[in-house]
């Protein structure tokens, strides 16, 4: 398609196209979660219809402050007050609104911005694998008291069966950044169907070398309820809630356990809203909150860093960067000629920069138009196979977070002094699948938030 077409027809043909290539482009951002729970590429299609002037519209004001979510633990103030945009914070809310949200809550400096549960009932609500992430406090704590000595222990410290072979040389660390090796399956549904389920973690085999390849591990993480109660002497709930919820006044969980009675640390932690700020606000105080400290900060910093092998991972903590950029460049040009030489077209854009967003139409438009039909399905197979003509330029680290199926969310934005809490609570009998997590699941959400912050003036 010549790239001399009008812009508006221009763009109309080629918007399918930017959403196909898109949509299977990897490395754009980060996903926080298992596949099935990052969002789907969206975009705006212009119709050829003739416009209209729209009609003008009242919104009805948004109830940003619903009182009771957060227990009174901290004053409400107006966003303005606390350094928001209020036009942009209600549009969080209609956004969270609209995914089913039954709890959400945002604080920044000890004030209350948002609080929201849209109607529902106060209650503990299933966290899904933010549990990970508050596991993996337990373990900073036992390191505190040096109950254990270091990460780099080998797991045959606690588990005298994985001293053979190649799970001799996995550690804890290996489990806390998902790189053990061991085998798992692409959800928890193998697991969930086991009586014992450290048992069938304790199982696995060992598929590649430790330490070499991030691959989200359910199983492993089960593990970590053995090794809390080697290390400890006590289940992980009941040392978990001891060291880290008691401290704290979190008092009000609900922690299952399998069918053997382990406690289960992939998932199965039910918590309310307050509490889950409560250990935001611990970790953007690096351990601490008020003059209880859980955890030492360096573990926090740890945690809270990128850990080899990922860069998009710490200890149980999922990274969240800014936007980044896509440079089209000659060593990927030459890899993607190599299987469709008609993308040689592709050189002019040698060189140029176009935002990494989820979107990010205005690079695939750019691609597409530079190359004739044929040359632009060449491109598609090509970029479903990974290889695509550009290089990720990763924007910069600005928070972290804790990320459950179907959006369960604690972000926590260090520089902005800023704890978001985002909860949703399946009804009971409703099948939640992968398409209900894409219904429910808000993940932009620390994007909008991010977006509603006032600039300083």
């Amino acid at each position: 398609m010549p790239a001399s077409l009008p812009p508006r027809r221009r763009r109309n043909a080629l918007a399918a196209l930017a959403v196909t290539l898109a949509a299977c482009a990897p490395g754009f951002e980060p996903a926080p979660c298992p596949p099935s729970q990052t969002s789907a590429p969206r975009t705006s299609v212009v119709s050829s219809a003739p416009a209209q002037s729209p009609a003008p519209a009242t919104r009805t004001p948004v109830q940003l402050v619903e009182p009771g979510l957060a227990g009174g633990l901290w004053p409400a103030v107006e966003p303005e007050q606390a350094g928001f945009d209020r036009a942009a914070l209600e549009r969080v809310v209609r956004v969270a609104e609209e995914k089913e949200t039954s709890a959400l809550l945002i604080v920044r400096d000890g004030k209350v911005v948002v609080e929201r549960s849209f109607g529902r009932p106060l209650r503990p609500i299933e966290t899904m694998s933010m549990t990970k992430s508050i596991v993996s406090l337990a373990i900073g704590a036992l390191l505190v008291e040096g109950k254990i000595d270091a990460l780099d222990a080998p797991l045959s410290t606690w588990l005298p069966d994985f001293a053979k072979g190649k799970k001799a040389k996995i550690t804890l660390k290996h489990v806390l950044t998902h790189s053990t090796g061991l085998q798992h399956g692409q959800g928890a549904a193998a697991l969930n169907k086991e009586k014992d389920r450290v048992a069938y973690a304790r199982s696995r085999e060992a598929t590649f070398e430790a330490g070499k390849v991030f691959s989200y591990n359910n199983e492993a993480t089960q593990l970590l309820s053995f090794v809390v109660e080697k290390a400890s002497g006590k289940p992980v709930d009941v040392y978990t809630k001891e060291v880290v919820f008691a401290p704290l006044g979190i008092t009000d969980v609900r922690w299952d356990k399998d069918g053997a009675g382990n406690p289960q640390t992939f998932y199965g932690l039910a918590m309310h809203a307050k509490d889950l700020a409560k250990l935001g606000l611990m970790m953007l105080g690096e351990g601490k909150l008020g003059d209880q400290r859980v955890v030492g900060s360096e573990w926090v910093k740890d945690s809270t860093k990128p850990q080899a092998p990922s860069e998009e991972h710490g200890l149980l903590w999922w990274l969240r960067f800014r936007t980044g950029t896509v440079t089209v460049t000659e060593d990927r040009l030459k890899q993607l000629v190599a299987q469709s030489p008609a993308a040689e077209a592709l050189r002019p854009l040698l060189g140029r920069r176009f935002p990494a967003t989820a979107e990010r139409e205005a690079l695939w438009l750019e691609l597409g138009a530079a190359l004739d039909a044929k040359a632009r399905e060449g491109l598609a197979i090509a970029t479903r196979q990974g290889l695509v003509p550009y290089e990720h330029q990763r924007g910069e680290l600005f928070g972290f977070a804790a990320d459950g199926w179907l959006g369960q969310q604690l972000i926590v934005l260090p520089k902005e002094r800023v704890v978001v809490v985002r909860q949703h609570e399946v009804a009971e009998g409703v099948m939640a699948d992968d398409a209900y997590n894409q219904r429910v699941g808000y993940y932009r959400l620390i994007r909008d938030v991010e977006a509603a912050l006032a600039p300083p003036p």
